[in-house]
């Protein structure tokens, strides 16, 4: 009988218990605290000189989880930082990719498509977009060429040049933003994109005209991962004059990978020259 009365109080106490719980548990953060968060364990962290087997984001929700954040609120900080809150400003792009440098540093071979494409052409001027640890600044430099890379984080910038040194290469290193960086005109026989990320409006502010007036006549793009098939059909709506898809491939393939390289995924490449001008026949050569 009186194990009964327990058992009964203990139904009655039931929704008091639940109630308590949840107001133990704290409530899901908002955007500010998020990231500020996410910036203080960048910060903090001291930076890897082995590649993890994982991807940061995936590192960064295990390190919430080991905090006592829930797992499902640790994987929707996760995708905020990712989706949302890295692009939202300069400063938060940089401190994101800082952190992926810091965590790994990236693919170290230079592009195989690269590679193909330089030693094919005479050695002239190179710019290498959001470079990055500077694998292919080194490889191009290597083959004579004459280049410039940039990348908004200084953490990438950093291990460039380190690179640069252990393999005493030369090349120019700018810290910029796509849309800081000044592009020129006709100032490069050789443009390269490897796997790298753009933002809303990037295309339509930098990867289009501005992009196509800096490459020299007879000269090439060349592009690898994901941002290819956007920046070929972009180029392609614009008519550019003189525009040639010399190669486009998408096919599941070996491809580079942050936590590792020689991971399988699908991989795109492309290869887009800007034909030489054609002589004009308002100017013909004095008799």
């Amino acid at each position: 009988m009186q194990h009964t009365r327990r058992l009964h109080s203990l139904l009655l106490l039931a929704p008091l218990f639940g109630v308590l719980a949840l107001a133990q548990t704290p409530p899901p953060l908002d955007s500010d605290a998020v990231w500020a968060h996410f910036e203080d364990w960048v910060r903090a962290s001291p930076a890897c000189s082995v590649r993890p087997a994982r991807p940061l984001m995936e590192v960064y929700t295990e390190k919430l989880v080991s905090e006592g954040v829930t797992r499902e609120e640790a994987e929707r900080r996760a995708r905020l930082i990712t989706n949302e809150l890295r692009p939202k400003s300069r400063q938060h792009n940089m401190v994101y990719w800082d952190a992926m440098f810091k965590f790994g540093g990236g693919p170290d071979r230079p592009l195989g498509v690269l590679g193909e494409t330089a030693r094919a052409m005479p050695a002239g001027a190179a710019l290498d977009v959001a470079m990055g640890n500077g694998r292919n600044s080194v490889y191009l430099a290597s083959l004579g060429w004459k280049v410039t890379g940039y990348d908004i984080s200084p953490e990438g910038l950093r291990l460039a040049r380190e690179r640069a040194d252990r393999m005493k290469a030369a090349f120019d290193i700018v810290q910029a933003g796509h849309r800081e960086f000044g592009f020129g005109l006709e100032r490069w026989d050789l443009i390269v994109f490897s796997y790298i990320v753009a933002d809303e409006g990037d295309l339509q502010a930098v990867f289009g005209e501005r992009l196509w007036n800096s490459l020299r006549p007879a000269g090439r793009l060349v592009c690898e991962g994901n941002f290819c098939e956007l920046l070929v059909q972009h180029l392609l709506t614009l008519k550019l004059p003189g525009f040639r898809l010399e190669r486009y491939s998408d096919a599941d393939e070996v491809r580079d990978g942050w936590p590792a390289n020689d991971l399988k995924g699908r991989v795109i490449r492309a290869v887009i020259r800007r034909l030489p001008e054609k002589p004009s026949q308002a100017t013909a050569p004095p008799a």
